[in-house]
C-alpha cells in the first residue's frame, strides 16, 4: 500500500479522500479498536482511541497527567 501514489502523494490523497475514508471505514469494521491501535502503533504513528465524554475521567493517560481533579466549589456544589 505504501507504494501507491494515493498514499505517497498529498495531491493524490486529496483527490481521492472520499475513497480513502471509505477504505479506512471498511478496515475499521474488520478489527477491534485494540487491533487497529496496535497496527498504527507499529507504524510509529501517535494513536489514541476515540472516547465518549463520560469515559474521559477513566482514561489512564489523562488520569496519569492529573487532568481531572475534584475540587470543592465555594457555593457548596460538588464536583
Amino acid at each position: 500500500m505504501l507504494d501507491h501514489r494515493w498514499v505517497t502523494s498529498m495531491d493524490e490523497r486529496s483527490e481521492n479522500i472520499g475513497e480513502i475514508y471509505d477504505m479506512v471505514a471498511q478496515i475499521a469494521r474488520e478489527r477491534t479498536t485494540a487491533e487497529s491501535i496496535a497496527l498504527v502503533d507499529q507504524a510509529d504513528i501517535l494513536v489514541m482511541p476515540a472516547r465518549w465524554l463520560k469515559d474521559l475521567p477513566q482514561d489512564p493517560h489523562l488520569a496519569a497527567t492529573g487532568l481531572f481533579q475534584k475540587i470543592n466549589h465555594p457555593t457548596g456544589a460538588r464536583g
